[in-house]
């Protein structure tokens, strides 16, 4: 299907400059949310109307991947097997891909939760999938109909082999207890960052350039001023102010996390590492782009650069 013109008319041309208007600017935000009178839900889906909706949401499509393993599992869909494994794969990843879409964009800390709660979910049951042997046997042993459906059970072996199916049953069960420890502690590296301090602070003439009403915000004295290391005001700060030692100074503050913060990063990493080591890789990179384009996380040899 063609999803290409190559003479948009004026209505699309005006959807476009909406969608990016929404995106960039949360006045147009706020005013085209208050003028819906009947919500149609985030992307049109109906659940989505509420955060409470994604539990609804991922109920109704866990149940049905459930069915559909169960089905695969009793040797009802042995002539269609690799098309319908390929099937439960988008069906879970139609909710998790969503779901991690939105609990890193969504403005207000509702769905921030909500989509959170749902993706730790969908993607624990997709990490117990990943080891379910007798899928995995199945997958093995089918007869594909189809060049394509070969592709696809080369895919889904690989997929299933890098998550630890061909290690001891011991260390598979490791494995899915470190990648789920793995996906809980990227979920809190990444929302619960703070920066090590508050405020840094400045004498105002090494604010230069920026504006008064926000100069005046940040006045903390006659001569002084404190810039945030959170919100709108630093980054307005690191595009006007003249001073490059001043935008050093706040780019530093704004990035340099509390010590918390790093010992969740190391835990995170320490997984990681362990991860690989389990997988037989020697490094978390190596194991990552084994079945990438790269391959190797090592330097390219100087004549392909």
């Amino acid at each position: 299907m063609a999803w290409y013109r190559e003479t948009p008319n004026s209505s699309i041309i005006q959807e476009d400059k909406l969608l990016r208007d929404i995106f960039d600017d949360p006045h147009m935000w706020s005013a085209f949310n208050n003028s819906k009178t009947s919500p149609t839900g985030l992307f049109q889906i109906k659940d989505l109307s509420h955060p409470g909706g994604f539990k609804g949401l991922a109920t109704r499509h866990l149940s049905r991947a459930r069915q559909l393993v169960e089905e695969i599992s009793a040797g009802k869909r042995n002539a269609t097997l690799i098309r319908d494994v390929d099937r439960l794969s988008d069906t879970l990843c139609s909710v998790s891909d969503l779901a991690g879409f939105i609990r890193r964009t969504h403005p207000q800390v509702e769905w921030l939760a909500a989509a959170n709660e749902t993706f730790m979910e969908v993607v624990e049951y997709m990490n117990g999938l990943n080891q379910h042997q007798k899928l995995y046997e199945l997958i093995a042993t089918a007869t594909p109909n189809s060049a394509e459906e070969k592709a696809v059970q080369s895919g889904l072996l690989h997929d299933f082999e890098l998550s630890g199916m061909k290690l001891s049953e011991e260390a598979r069960a490791k494995y899915l207890e470190l990648s789920n420890a793995e996906i809980e502690l990227e979920q809190e590296f990444s929302s619960t960052f703070k920066p090590a301090e508050e405020v840094v602070e400045f004498d105002k003439s090494e604010l230069e350039g920026l504006n008064g009403a926000t100069l005046f915000k940040v006045s903390t004295g006659r001569n002084t001023a404190a810039i945030p290391t959170t919100g709108d005001i630093p980054n307005l700060a690191l595009q006007l102010c003249v001073n490059e030692e001043t935008r050093r100074r706040i780019f530093e503050a704004t990035r340099t996390a509390q010590q918390g913060h790093i010992d969740i990063l190391e835990k995170f990493l320490s997984i990681r590492a362990e991860l690989a080591s389990l997988a037989g890789y020697k490094t978390y990179a190596e194991l990552k782009l084994s079945d990438k384009m790269a391959k190797t996380p090592g330097i390219f040899p100087s004549h392909l650069v």
